[in-house]
This record gives structure tokens, sequence and C-alpha cells, in this order.
């Protein structure tokens, strides 16, 4: 596993466990908003003669091979953009929220990532520098992204 990968995969593992997310949107107030679903298509390249390959639905695909949206399940955060460096830790976690806060030289090239069901892939973006905290609120079951709020 490339080391982002492992990054990702052990922080995802560690701060949210991926079932399926409520139907409601995240939105951040004032800020960008994670896409409650991500279609995602993968393929195998360059397949070893002799070899076929097999999908067991990870990621889901449509019988006609469009990919289906993958469910949203974690909201993080990293100082600079998302790369070999793990994902800033939250300040506060309770069974309904996670809690980041950050620091004015932290805030100035902060950026969320959106983590989905069924994928290594991530999208992310760069926030205002203007923020000072962001809460996650968590599903009911407390295990997936219900919501989001930055102030």
């Amino acid at each position: 596993m490339k080391p982002m990968k492992a990054v990702l995969f052990s922080s995802l593992l560690a701060l949210i466990a991926s079932q399926t997310i409520a139907a409601q949107a995240v939105a951040a107030e004032g800020g960008p908003q994670c896409p409650k679903a991500l279609p995602v298509t993968q393929t195998v390249q360059d397949l070893p003669s002799g070899f076929k390959a097999y999908q067991e639905g990870n990621p889901p695909k449509a019988a006609d091979g469009t990919a289906i949206p993958l469910p949203l399940v974690a909201i993080l955060f990293w100082n600079g953009e998302p790369s070999a460096q793990p994902p800033l830790p939250p300040a506060a976690q309770s069974k309904t929220a996670l809690t980041w806060k950050f620091t004015p030289a932290q805030a100035q090239n902060l950026w969320m990532a959106c983590a989905y069901d069924a994928t290594a892939l991530i999208v992310a973006t760069k926030l205002p520098a203007t923020l000072s905290s962001c809460t996650v609120t968590l599903s009911p079951d407390g295990q997936m992204a219900a919501g989001l709020a930055c102030q």
C-alpha cells in the first residue's frame, strides 16, 4: 500500500467506520460542501496474459458498467494539501461530533478532504483562511459524517 493510502486508510479507520450515510447533504457554513456521494469507476490497465479481472462491488457498478455514487464516509482536514502527511487530529471527539480547532497559521493553508465508502479516492479543497474551527456531526450510530459547520 502506498504511504498516502496507508495513512488515509488508518486515519479513516481510527476516525470513522465505513457504512452508509444519512440522506442529507453535508454543507459547511460559508465554505465548501462535500458531495454526499461521489461517482467512481475503477479499471484494470495492462492485465497480465492469462488473467481475468473480477469486481465484487468495490466500488459497486450498475449492470451497464456506469459508476454508482459512493456514499460520503468522512470529512478530514490537513495543514496543506493532502499528501504523505497524516490528516489533522480532531481537538475534541464525542459520540455525536468531531471538532477541529485551527491556529491562524494552519488556517492560511487549511485543506478539507471528503472520503467515500469503497474507494481510496478522496476529493479535497482549500478552505478560507478565516476559519478557526470545524465540527463534523456524526450519524445517529456515530459512524459516519452527517453534517459540517465551520466558523
